[in-house]
């Protein structure tokens, strides 16, 4: 399949900031931050460094919305392929540009996941925001930003054409940019959303948008899973934020499941695992030179050496588990 008639299955339409009832008039009174900017990334930026500078930078600066998209290969390599530009309100992202670089210049390599991020501007927050606020408020992701991810759920021709050059998409995932982090949101799934429980979305998102700015006494840890809920019950989505300052432990584009201490959660590969129960293992063949070839449980003991003779214990690591080489008994 060729990257010609690809669809932008990644509209994001910024209906939050216009649906909840404080915000309302945000385009009136938006403070004048003088020549548009566009956020830019030299495709082989490493990740960290893209989001806490350029992105970051992006969200304060630029007037418009943009979206990117980075693409996370199964060695660990990554590349951001192309940038669309918005407007104040949303921004269509093009993924045939993603396509195309990717086809032309890294065929054949697997991807493990790719994440599609688009910012929440600081431009388009009204004065009061900017002059009254104790701090910027977070902009989680919007109505629109949850049901375009759904489209993208629903709408297969990007991964189709991915799979068409033997390249398939593990995962995809979703991100919203804003002045203090990234916000990871996934569908649960891709049924309606009835009027009511927007409504009663857009009064948990005005609550905390609105307590983060003006409240001295907002506490996110508190208003979080608050606002956690609120997607997860009325728009069936789930939700994480991660702070600028935090990106660095954590793994490109970790995703909404992310726990600590998990290495790459695309590879389901954890650092600390519980210990559990040793599984009994089948007997395992020690290379010595010809003619020495035994079962380990064949071994002939040796009289006098204690416990030299059993297998050292190792750490569970699952199924990767390193074969074990032993040395035989120098010959005199």
């Amino acid at each position: 399949m060729s990257a010609e008639g690809l669809k932008g299955p990644d509209r994001q339409k910024r209906s939050g900031m216009v649906e909840a009832a404080a915000f309302a008039t945000v385009l009136l009174g938006a403070i004048d931050q003088g020549p548009a900017q566009a956020l830019e990334i030299s495709p082989g930026t490493p990740w960290n460094r893209a989001i806490t500078q350029n992105v970051r930078n992006a969200v304060v600066n630029d007037k418009n919305e943009s979206a990117t998209a980075f693409i996370h290969f199964a060695d660990k390599s990554g590349v951001w392929p192309s940038i669309s530009d918005g407007n104040k309100q949303n921004v269509d992202y093009d993924p045939n540009k993603e396509f195309e670089f990717v086809i032309k210049n890294f065929l054949g390599k697997s991807i493990g996941v790719r994440c599609h991020l688009h910012i929440h501007q600081n431009s388009t927050l009204p004065s009061r925001y900017l002059e009254k606020s104790n701090a910027l408020p977070y902009l989680p992701p919007s109505i629109g930003d949850v049901n375009s991810a759904e489209s993208v759920m629903s709408n297969q021709q990007l991964k189709q054409a991915y799979a068409s050059k033997k390249m398939p998409i593990r995962i995809n995932m979703e991100i919203v940019a804003d002045s203090k982090g990234l916000w990871y949101h996934s569908p649960v799934h891709d049924l309606p959303i009835s009027d009511a429980s927007k409504g009663e979305w857009v009064k948990a998102y005005d609550n905390f948008v609105n307590g983060s700015a003006f409240n001295p006494s907002f506490d996110f840890k508190v208003e979080y899973p608050k606002m956690q809920q609120a997607y997860r019950t009325h728009l069936r989505s789930d939700v994480r934020f991660v702070p600028y300052e935090k990106i660095a432990e954590e793994p490109p584009c970790a995703g909404v499941d992310y726990k600590p201490g998990m290495l790459k959660p695309n590879y389901d590969v954890k650092v600390d695992q519980p210990a559990t129960t040793p599984q009994k293992k089948e007997p395992e063949v020690i290379v010595r030179p010809p003619g020495k070839v035994q079962m380990r449980n064949d071994l002939p003991s040796r009289p006098g050496l204690g416990e030299i003779d059993q297998p050292r214990a190792r750490p569970n690591l699952g199924d990767d588990v390193p074969p074990v080489f032993e040395i035989g008994r120098p010959e005199r």
